[in-house]
């Protein structure tokens, strides 16, 4: 088996800080390190030559340092190892980035003769967490993706792989080649390195490809900065603006008397958020150009509320831009859904249903969406964040050569710069970035749910079009063997909840997890997670808050045992209160949230748990 694993040499975003007056990111004493997901899929790699047989591969671009990631590499197992450098290749955005590395691709198979099977990357990088480098160079290489994988079994001439997309469950058997992402998780230890090579570590010698050797398979135009589609505007720090209180005096009793007088103080106990519709109107004054937003449908064909939230902002940009509302269908049976949006004011319904859609692989939904925006050209396309739609926005990104922004928390139109303004955190949450797509169509971004509210029904009288799908080109490389609804929690009541009760990686074991499920049904409140937690299997994916997860507006949000990084943070950014527990007084959480306990959370929690139940 010849294996491609992708790294990538990453800032540490965990010792980073930002100039408050400059704004800009502080790199002096900040280390370097191999960036945590790619450490992880190398270790899978390996353990597949390990059983298999066969020759690992690492590759990364960046500048000649990023050289001693790949020494690593190398020192651990890795047969050869690849550095992509080049000035040329300096400010590339993910599109930009993807190309790079599949002209490499095609470089290494060209010189020795033989195509790569499998190619790994992790799912996304510290410093940027946009999850689209892999789907992107899957898409360039015209392979299959997968991610979310919880098996994969190599049968000697293809893989069988099981994996979930959203709320499905499917196991199918893959030809090759394809390509896997994995995010970080703590379900294997990373090997050291092998004492002979390390005994060599002088003598390696790490081949570098620069934009000469890889020309004859790469456009000019469309790396480094210049060629990058995406561009950042500005960039800014966000604000903090909770008043921190904290309380770490007296017994765990004391401890919770005290936040509970402070939150009854505060009205704060007993109250209820409920998620309300924005006042939007249908745009009469448009032109023939479009804003799209493609709508995801739940297992009974309905929308899905993310796809109806992301309404609110395409009417916005339709109403500043003069341009259509469309919303976009795609799925086996779309009645229901089409139904359900003609009760919104958009200007059209783009429907595309086919049989082939019910195996709920991206490539087939790639070809149908694709198939709209050739034929239908919008000026801006807004996908909702889910795990299906990132990898669906990524490959339509990557087969239009345009740009995308991921994990938005604001979109807007502005008449001035001549495009959409996308906002997204970086580096770990710590700064704010606008991006524009300034030349490239359609403009693309993934958005979160919980984002933005739902538009109000009324107004609308859309004209549905039915359109066809065309066949994927490497549909016949992929046989569905079963498909089932995934496992995992249920979501109890969406963003319309009054407490929720967050997990972090402090919870340190599933006694931590049963204690904090108990009390967030002892209060009525949600669950949610910060990634450390989803990291350790402690919790489904699906609960996870934050850039990369659900983002929620509770009164009161519980955080027990969670650092409090800007990433996870995000997600409940408009929470009313904060309330912290974490036994170290120096966690950054501390200084975010409105109050905070400090203390050991299985003492603290039952306490709590004990004391609300007695007031609510």
């Amino acid at each position: 088996m010849n294996i491609l694993v992708c790294i990538k040499q990453v800032l540490n975003t965990g010792h980073m800080t930002i100039d408050p007056k400059t704004h800009r990111l502080v790199r002096h004493g900040i280390n370097t390190i191999m960036n945590p997901a790619d450490h992880y899929v190398l270790e899978k790699a390996l353990r597949m030559k390990d059983q298999f047989g066969g020759k690992v591969t690492a590759i990364s671009m960046g500048a000649p340092q990023a050289e001693a990631e790949l020494v690593s590499a190398y020192l651990v197992g890795a047969d050869r190892a690849i550095l992509l450098t080049d000035p040329a290749f300096g400010g590339s955005d993910t599109f930009a980035t993807a190309s790079v590395l599949a002209a490499a691709i095609q470089y290494e198979q060209q010189r020795s003769g033989e195509n790569f099977d499998m190619i790994f990357c992790g799912k996304s990088t510290i410093d940027g967490e946009t999850g689209q480098v892999g789907p992107e160079l899957a898409e360039l290489l015209n392979i299959h993706h997968f991610a979310n994988i919880s098996r994969l079994d190599y049968t000697g001439i293809s893989c069988q792989i099981e994996y979930t997309a959203d709320d499905k469950k499917l196991l199918v058997d893959a030809a090759f080649p394809l390509l896997v992402t994995y995010p970080l998780s703590g379900d294997v230890f990373l090997r050291s390195a092998i004492h002979e090579r390390l005994e060599k570590a002088e003598e390696i010698v790490i081949p570098r490809l620069s934009l000469a050797d890889l020309e004859p398979w790469l456009n000019q135009d469309e790396i480094g900065l210049r060629g990058s589609a995406t561009k950042v505007v500005r960039s800014f720090v966000p604000s903090a603006q909770r008043n921190n209180v904290i309380i770490d005096k007296g017994t765990p009793k004391e401890k919770v008397g005290v936040l509970l007088r402070h939150l009854q103080e505060d009205g704060l106990l007993g109250t209820k958020t409920t998620v309300q519709e924005t006042e939007t109107t249908r745009n009469t004054d448009t032109g023939s150009g479009r804003i799209c937003v493609f709508v995801e449908q739940n297992k009974d064909g309905s929308c899905k509320s993310l796809g109806l939230e992301l309404l609110t902002p395409a009417l916005e940009i339709g109403a500043a831009a003069k341009l259509r509302v469309c919303a976009i269908l795609a799925g086996w049976d779309n009645r229901k859904a089409e139904a359900e949006l003609a009760q919104y004011p958009v200007d059209e319904i783009i429907s595309c249903q086919d049989e082939t859609l019910r195996n709920y692989l991206s490539t087939s939904y790639t070809e149908a969406v694709a198939g709209i925006i050739r034929q239908y050209q919008p000026e801006g396309l807004l996908i909702g964040g889910t795990e299906f739609g990132k990898e669906l926005a990524a490959r339509i990104a990557a087969r239009f050569h345009t740009g995308l922004t991921a994990e938005c928390t604001s979109v807007r139109y502005d008449g001035e710069k001549g495009g959409i303004i996308w906002s997204r955190p970086a580096y770990g949450g710590k700064l704010m970035a606008d991006i524009i797509c300034k030349e490239k169509r359609p403009q693309m971004g993934t958005i979160r749910e919980g984002v933005f509210l739902k538009p109000a029904m009324g107004g609308g009288d859309p004209q549905i079009i039915r359109v066809s799908v065309s066949k994927s080109g490497i549909a016949d490389k992929i046989r569905v063997l079963s498909q089932t609804d995934a496992p995992g929690f249920q979501l109890q009541n969406g963003n319309e909840i009054s407490m929720v009760v967050g997990m972090g990686r402090g919870i340190r074991d599933m006694d931590g997890f049963d204690l904090c499920c108990d009390f967030a049904d002892a209060i009525g409140a949600d669950i949610g997670a910060s990634r450390g937690a989803v990291e350790l299997r402690m919790i489904s994916p699906q609960y996870q808050i934050g850039v990369n997860g659900r983002t929620l507006r509770p009164t009161i949000y519980f955080a027990c045992g969670i650092s409090g990084s800007a990433m996870h943070m995000t997600g409940v950014a408009d929470a009313r209160c904060v309330v912290a527990i974490n036994s170290d007084p120096k966690a950054e959480i501390f200084g975010i949230a409105n109050y905070g306990i400090v203390g050991d959370l299985f003492q603290i929690v039952p306490e709590l748990e004990k004391q609300m139940t007695e007031k609510l």
